[in-house]
């Protein structure tokens, strides 16, 4: 499957940070107007309708992703996220709770909590690191590699509808544009309030020659 969809899923971080700088920097589009002397409540009003148009689009594409991944991976137990924590355990193999948790960038008790969910469920398994006896080192299970897949199979369906049939060099362009965005809102929203909504983890690119797809790294330990 490797190398087979021009487009590989977005993951929930890069999402979640897109959506994330984008909200916090049109907040400053807004205006508060007068307070309104009949119930002293201040009203927002937007300065034009269409500011926040490109917030509102990214915003419903995101919960439109985590529905349709929720539903579609429920029945094999990998919904409400879940999956996400199987999907960066297939590209980081070996990796233990706290690089898990720097490259979702999430908490380390909630990585710490997914990995035991997939263990539960048999998908990951677990061993003490060798340096550092506090940390465990995560790998996929045989049910793991199994399931890889069906997930990607999922993410591919995805892609399509997401796409709708552009070609790989229009979609270059648009992940491009996105990238841009993102990393000149981070840039505008470090000037203004020093803010890091990078976390100082790299946006994903389309075509990166580390990882052409959804579980690159897995498939090259594989062999």
């Amino acid at each position: 499957m490797r190398g087979s969809s021009p487009f590989f899923l977005p993951s929930e971080k890069m999402l979640k940070k897109l959506l994330a700088q984008a909200t916090k920097k049109c907040y400053s589009l807004f205006e508060v107007s007068r307070m309104d002397r009949t119930d002293k409540k201040e009203v927002p009003r937007m300065v034009h309708q269409d500011l926040w148009s490109l917030g509102r689009v990214l915003s419903r594409l995101y919960r439109q992703t985590q529905m349709w991944m929720d539903r579609a991976f429920e029945p094999l137990g990998l919904g409400r996220g879940l999956y996400q924590y199987l999907v960066e355990v297939a590209r980081s193999p070996e990796a233990n709770q706290m690089e898990l948790a720097e490259k979702l960038a999430l908490d380390g008790a909630s990585v710490t909590r997914g990995i035991g969910r997939l263990e539960k469920l048999g998908y990951v398994e677990r061993r003490r690191d060798a340096l550092d006896r506090r940390m465990w080192r995560i790998s996929l299970s045989p049910k793991g590699k199994e399931v890889l897949p069906r997930l990607e199979e999922e993410f591919q369906r995805w892609n399509r509808a997401a796409s709708l049939g552009a070609s790989e060099e229009e979609i270059t362009r648009q992940v491009a544009f996105l990238r841009r965005s993102m990393e000149e809102i981070a840039r505008c929203m470090q000037e203004d309030y020093g803010d890091d909504l990078m976390g100082g983890v790299a946006v994903p690119g389309l075509h990166n020659s580390e990882e052409s797809g959804a579980f690159a790294s897995q498939k090259r330990s594989d062999g």
